[in-house]
């Protein structure tokens, strides 16, 4: 559960094979777990070029309305954890990255606005919802309550997620 909606997290074996996915409170699937094989051919080739020696973990295609999109988890050829975002077109649409990495700017109002709350994860867009360009999502736990908001390159907060 989030703050407004269940969803329920399946497991099945089907064939022998293990199938994972999301399914919305109105049945509605939202995601599922796929093999790089059932990608399209232009996410199958952006997901090689980001991990060149590493080891794919999982894929998850999120079925949206606007157009779906794949979320890859894996681990680099030195065994960190590499996440992103793929556009059905193999564009790379955003990656995980940690406050370090986080231009000045971005990383002061980042952490202006946590507080004394706790980040969870943080992606560069370059498709950012607020404005066009460059952003920062960051996704954080504040007072016990989930507080999603977007930051610009500079440092200029772009308002909360819903």
């Amino acid at each position: 559960m989030d703050d407004t909606e269940a969803s329920m997290d399946i497991e099945v074996s089907k064939d022998g094979r293990d199938k994972y996915f999301t399914v919305a409170g109105n049945g509605d699937v939202l995601s599922a777990q796929v093999t790089l094989d059932e990608t399209p051919p232009p996410v199958q080739a952006a997901i090689r070029a980001e991990l060149p020696g590493g080891t794919l973990r999982s894929i998850d295609e999120n079925f949206d309305p606007g157009g779906n999109t794949f979320d890859v988890v894996a681990l680099t050829n030195a065994g960190a954890r590499k996440s992103f975002t793929v556009a059905p077109n193999g564009s790379l649409l955003s990656q995980e990255v940690p406050l370090q990495d986080v231009p000045p700017g971005a990383r002061q109002a980042i952490q202006t606005q946590i507080g004394d709350g706790r980040i969870l994860r943080i992606d560069q867009s370059s498709t950012g919802k607020k404005q066009k360009g460059l952003s920062y999502e960051v996704e954080a736990r504040k007072d016990g309550k989930a507080f999603d908001f977007s930051v610009g390159p500079e440092g200029k907060f772009l308002g909360m997620d819903e």
